[in-house]
């Protein structure tokens, strides 16, 4: 619906909106007083998805080459009277530059939240990509000796050269039955992200082109504090077991497991990935 109404505004005033400018101008007037602007104006690092109120805000991370759009439907599900942040990757204004490493991502992002929160606890919750982006935000927060309250790390992994040996052999032999599978079904596999809208391709490539290379020259660092770790049951492009991927790199990890897969995860079942996130914010 957003990006149907970004068009529509678009085509009538002969301007190039983003969607996510009806999270900036989410009424009218706003948006009026937005489009009477001459100039570009820059999409901010955090949207504020929901209307929360009580306790510490909830800071949120999309996936790789996507946006805080994509977080939408779980925000909604959640039942928590909590501001909802979304952490918008730079660049998908135009007007800069995509950032091209997760360290630089989780310091981007650090200044604003800080802003925002300036004393913790702080909770963080991080989608695919976005969980690698915040493990680096709540490493950075640890050190400035602020307390974490929450970090959920939703289907994320570091890139595959990042896995041991005995991983990645497991891993590559499963993508190769499944593109085995595809071949002789006579079908073209899905894509694991989505682009976003189509008035922005040029934005969104280049975001993502920007993140595969930032996931893939990642070196994960131990964090000393809990995550909360949400995987899908079904298994595409990522390990089967998160355990030892991410136990040697944090103190201590608690796994839970919802049905699905990892696209469904922000999709049909959102409503089981906001009923656990409920518990782990209560």
């Amino acid at each position: 619906m957003a990006e149907r109404l970004a068009r529509e505004i678009s085509s009538v005033c002969g301007r190039e909106i983003s969607p996510l400018v009806l999270y900036q101008a989410p009424s009218i007037a706003e948006l009026v007083e937005f489009l009477s602007e001459q100039r570009s104006v820059p999409i901010p690092s955090l949207l504020k998805l929901n209307a929360g109120k009580e306790g510490p805000p909830i800071f949120m991370a999309h996936g790789l080459g996507s946006t805080v759009m994509d977080l939408a439907d779980l925000v909604k599900c959640m039942n928590l009277d909590r501001v909802v942040y979304g952490m918008q990757a730079r660049g998908i204004d135009g007007l800069s530059n995509p950032l091209e490493t997760i360290e630089e991502m989780a310091e981007y992002h650090l200044h604003q939240v800080r802003r925002t929160q300036p004393i913790g606890p702080y909770y963080l919750i991080g989608y695919s990509l976005g969980g690698l982006v915040t493990l680096e935000l709540a490493r950075r927060i640890w050190a400035l000796g602020e307390k974490i309250g929450l970090l959920v790390m939703l289907d994320s992994y570091p890139d595959r050269h990042q896995l041991s040996f005995d991983q990645r052999i497991r891993l590559d032999w499963r993508l190769a039955k499944r593109r085995l599978r595809s071949v002789f079904a006579g079908r073209r596999e899905a894509p694991v992200f989505s682009t976003g809208g189509e008035s922005f391709e040029g934005s969104f490539q280049r975001i993502k082109a920007a993140q595969y290379r930032a996931l893939r020259s990642y070196r994960v660092s131990f964090y000393d504090g809990e995550v909360k770790f949400v995987r899908s049951a079904v298994t595409s492009d990522f390990p089967s077991d998160p355990v030892p991927v991410w136990a040697p790199f944090v103190r201590k990890l608690d796994v839970v497991t919802i049905p699905g897969n990892h696209l469904q995860m922000m999709r049909e079942n959102v409503g089981a990935v906001s009923r656990i996130l409920e518990r782990f914010v209560s």
